[in-house]
Protein backbone atom coordinates (compact mmCIF):
# COMPACT_ATOMS: atom_id res chain seq x y z
CA UNK A 1 0.00 0.00 0.00
CA UNK A 2 1.37 3.40 -1.02
CA UNK A 3 1.55 6.02 1.73
CA UNK A 4 0.09 9.50 0.95
CA UNK A 5 2.53 12.20 -0.08
CA UNK A 6 3.34 14.61 2.77
CA UNK A 7 3.17 18.38 2.10
CA UNK A 8 6.41 20.39 2.08
CA UNK A 9 5.22 22.28 5.12
CA UNK A 10 2.24 21.13 7.19
CA UNK A 11 0.84 24.63 7.58
CA UNK A 12 0.81 25.34 3.85
CA UNK A 13 -1.65 22.50 3.28
CA UNK A 14 -4.26 24.41 5.26
CA UNK A 15 -3.92 27.91 3.71
CA UNK A 16 -7.16 29.31 2.38
CA UNK A 17 -7.20 30.74 -1.18
CA UNK A 18 -7.24 34.29 0.19
CA UNK A 19 -4.20 33.51 2.32
CA UNK A 20 -2.37 32.10 -0.69
CA UNK A 21 -3.18 35.27 -2.60
CA UNK A 22 -1.88 37.46 0.24
CA UNK A 23 1.33 35.41 0.44
CA UNK A 24 2.00 35.62 -3.29
CA UNK A 25 1.22 39.37 -3.31
CA UNK A 26 3.63 39.98 -0.41
CA UNK A 27 6.41 38.06 -2.13
CA UNK A 28 5.81 40.00 -5.34
CA UNK A 29 6.00 43.35 -3.49
CA UNK A 30 9.27 42.32 -1.80
CA UNK A 31 10.72 41.31 -5.17
CA UNK A 32 9.60 44.63 -6.66
CA UNK A 33 11.32 46.59 -3.87
CA UNK A 34 14.52 44.61 -4.33
CA UNK A 35 14.55 45.26 -8.07
CA UNK A 36 13.71 48.96 -7.59
CA UNK A 37 16.46 49.34 -5.00
CA UNK A 38 19.01 47.74 -7.32
CA UNK A 39 17.94 49.95 -10.22
CA UNK A 40 18.07 53.05 -8.00
CA UNK A 41 21.59 52.14 -6.90
CA UNK A 42 22.68 51.65 -10.49
CA UNK A 43 21.11 54.99 -11.49
CA UNK A 44 22.95 56.77 -8.68
CA UNK A 45 26.23 55.19 -9.80
CA UNK A 46 25.52 56.26 -13.37
CA UNK A 47 24.66 59.80 -12.23
CA UNK A 48 27.89 60.09 -10.23
CA UNK A 49 29.92 58.75 -13.16
CA UNK A 50 28.21 61.22 -15.52
CA UNK A 51 28.97 64.14 -13.17
CA UNK A 52 32.60 63.07 -12.81
CA UNK A 53 32.91 62.80 -16.59
CA UNK A 54 31.34 66.25 -16.98
CA UNK A 55 33.72 67.70 -14.36
CA UNK A 56 36.69 66.27 -16.24
CA UNK A 57 35.37 67.68 -19.52
CA UNK A 58 34.89 71.13 -17.97
CA UNK A 59 38.35 71.04 -16.39
CA UNK A 60 39.97 70.56 -19.81
CA UNK A 61 38.32 73.61 -21.41
CA UNK A 62 37.87 76.17 -18.62
CA UNK A 63 40.19 78.99 -17.52
CA UNK A 64 42.89 78.34 -14.93
CA UNK A 65 44.71 81.36 -13.47
CA UNK A 66 48.14 80.66 -11.99
CA UNK A 67 50.66 82.84 -10.16
CA UNK A 68 53.83 82.21 -12.15
CA UNK A 69 56.35 84.80 -10.91
CA UNK A 70 57.02 87.71 -8.57
CA UNK A 71 58.73 91.07 -8.97
CA UNK A 72 60.41 91.55 -5.62
CA UNK A 73 61.95 94.91 -4.66
CA UNK A 74 64.55 95.52 -1.99
CA UNK A 75 63.01 95.30 1.48
CA UNK A 76 63.44 99.03 2.16
CA UNK A 77 61.45 99.82 -0.98
CA UNK A 78 58.60 97.45 -0.23
CA UNK A 79 56.44 99.97 1.60
CA UNK A 80 56.46 102.37 -1.35
CA UNK A 81 56.16 100.20 -4.43
CA UNK A 82 54.81 96.91 -3.18
CA UNK A 83 55.32 93.49 -4.71
CA UNK A 84 54.69 92.76 -8.36
CA UNK A 85 52.70 89.65 -9.22
CA UNK A 86 52.83 87.86 -12.57
CA UNK A 87 49.81 85.75 -13.48
CA UNK A 88 48.99 83.55 -16.45
CA UNK A 89 45.85 81.87 -17.72
CA UNK A 90 47.04 78.31 -18.31
CA UNK A 91 43.55 77.11 -19.24
CA UNK A 92 41.70 77.06 -22.57
CA UNK A 93 39.19 79.92 -22.31
CA UNK A 94 39.39 83.54 -21.07
CA UNK A 95 39.11 84.38 -17.37
CA UNK A 96 36.76 87.28 -16.66
CA UNK A 97 36.32 89.88 -13.91
CA UNK A 98 39.42 89.05 -11.91
CA UNK A 99 39.69 90.24 -8.30
CA UNK A 100 42.32 89.80 -5.61
CA UNK A 101 42.28 89.86 -1.83
CA UNK A 102 45.35 89.35 0.34
CA UNK A 103 47.00 89.56 3.74
CA UNK A 104 50.62 90.00 4.76
CA UNK A 105 52.32 88.80 7.96
CA UNK A 106 55.88 88.77 9.26
CA UNK A 107 57.39 85.40 10.09
CA UNK A 108 60.52 84.53 12.04
CA UNK A 109 62.48 81.80 10.33
CA UNK A 110 62.31 78.51 12.23
CA UNK A 111 59.00 79.21 13.93
CA UNK A 112 55.56 77.96 12.97
CA UNK A 113 53.82 79.85 10.20
CA UNK A 114 51.29 82.45 11.33
CA UNK A 115 47.62 81.57 11.28
CA UNK A 116 46.18 82.53 7.89
CA UNK A 117 42.61 83.42 7.03
CA UNK A 118 40.41 81.59 4.59
CA UNK A 119 39.64 83.23 1.26
CA UNK A 120 36.20 84.24 2.54
CA UNK A 121 37.74 85.98 5.58
CA UNK A 122 40.22 88.12 3.62
CA UNK A 123 39.60 91.86 3.06
CA UNK A 124 37.23 93.12 0.38
CA UNK A 125 38.58 92.07 -3.05
CA UNK A 126 40.13 94.57 -5.44
CA UNK A 127 39.52 94.37 -9.19
CA UNK A 128 42.69 93.56 -11.16
CA UNK A 129 41.39 93.03 -14.70
CA UNK A 130 38.38 92.40 -16.90
CA UNK A 131 39.79 89.70 -19.16
CA UNK A 132 42.84 87.42 -19.01
CA UNK A 133 43.17 85.55 -22.27
CA UNK A 134 44.22 81.92 -22.38
CA UNK A 135 47.50 80.91 -23.99
CA UNK A 136 49.12 84.32 -23.70
CA UNK A 137 52.26 85.40 -21.95
CA UNK A 138 52.31 86.05 -18.19
CA UNK A 139 51.02 89.52 -17.33
CA UNK A 140 51.70 91.72 -14.34
CA UNK A 141 48.82 92.48 -12.03
CA UNK A 142 47.77 96.04 -12.79
CA UNK A 143 48.53 97.39 -9.31
CA UNK A 144 51.42 96.44 -6.98
CA UNK A 145 50.44 94.49 -3.87
CA UNK A 146 50.87 97.10 -1.14
CA UNK A 147 50.88 95.81 2.42
CA UNK A 148 48.44 97.97 4.36
CA UNK A 149 48.44 95.72 7.44
CA UNK A 150 52.20 95.93 8.13
CA UNK A 151 53.71 99.26 9.19
CA UNK A 152 57.05 100.74 8.16
CA UNK A 153 58.70 99.77 11.43
CA UNK A 154 57.86 96.13 10.87
CA UNK A 155 58.94 96.23 7.23
CA UNK A 156 62.34 97.58 8.33
CA UNK A 157 63.02 94.20 9.97
CA UNK A 158 63.05 92.47 6.59
CA UNK A 159 66.32 91.75 4.84
CA UNK A 160 68.40 90.20 7.62
CA UNK A 161 67.39 86.64 6.56
CA UNK A 162 65.80 85.89 9.95
CA UNK A 163 62.47 87.62 9.31
CA UNK A 164 60.39 86.72 6.27
CA UNK A 165 57.27 88.17 4.74
CA UNK A 166 54.34 85.79 4.32
CA UNK A 167 52.01 86.97 1.58
CA UNK A 168 48.75 85.07 1.31
CA UNK A 169 45.79 85.84 -0.92
CA UNK A 170 43.12 84.66 -3.32
CA UNK A 171 42.39 85.52 -6.94
CA UNK A 172 38.77 84.98 -7.96
CA UNK A 173 37.48 85.03 -11.53
CA UNK A 174 34.67 83.89 -13.77
CA UNK A 175 34.82 81.47 -16.68
CA UNK A 176 33.31 82.06 -20.11
CA UNK A 177 32.13 78.47 -19.96
CA UNK A 178 28.71 78.11 -18.34
CA UNK A 179 27.34 75.07 -16.55
CA UNK A 180 23.56 74.72 -16.16
CA UNK A 181 23.17 78.36 -17.10
CA UNK A 182 25.49 79.60 -14.35
CA UNK A 183 28.95 81.07 -14.73
CA UNK A 184 31.69 78.90 -13.27
CA UNK A 185 33.77 80.64 -10.64
CA UNK A 186 37.48 79.92 -10.44
CA UNK A 187 39.74 80.65 -7.51
CA UNK A 188 43.50 80.59 -7.06
CA UNK A 189 44.90 80.70 -3.56
CA UNK A 190 48.58 81.59 -3.19
CA UNK A 191 50.95 81.81 -0.25
CA UNK A 192 54.58 82.78 -0.62
CA UNK A 193 57.36 83.70 1.81
CA UNK A 194 59.83 86.42 0.79
CA UNK A 195 63.17 87.75 2.09
CA UNK A 196 64.41 84.66 3.91
CA UNK A 197 67.45 84.06 1.71
CA UNK A 198 70.34 86.15 0.41
CA UNK A 199 68.69 86.04 -3.00
CA UNK A 200 65.53 88.08 -2.37
CA UNK A 201 63.82 86.43 -5.34
CA UNK A 202 64.15 82.97 -3.82
CA UNK A 203 60.67 82.37 -2.47
CA UNK A 204 59.07 79.51 -0.57
CA UNK A 205 55.48 78.34 -0.92
CA UNK A 206 53.31 77.94 2.19
CA UNK A 207 52.17 74.38 1.58
CA UNK A 208 48.44 73.77 1.72
CA UNK A 209 47.57 77.42 1.11
CA UNK A 210 48.53 77.20 -2.56
CA UNK A 211 45.80 75.74 -4.79
CA UNK A 212 43.68 76.27 -7.91
CA UNK A 213 40.05 75.30 -8.19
Amino acid sequence: MTSPTRPLHPKWNYLAPTEWFALVTTLAIIALFLVSGYQGCELRKESIATKQSADVSVATVRAWVAVVDWIVPEPRSLGRGGLGMMIENVGKTPALNLTISQEGKLWRVGQSLPVLKSCAELPIPTAIGNVLQAGGRPVRVSEPLVLTDIDAGQLSKLGDQTIGLVLHGCITYENVLNAAGRALTGQTEYCTIFYTQQNKNLTIECGSHSRME
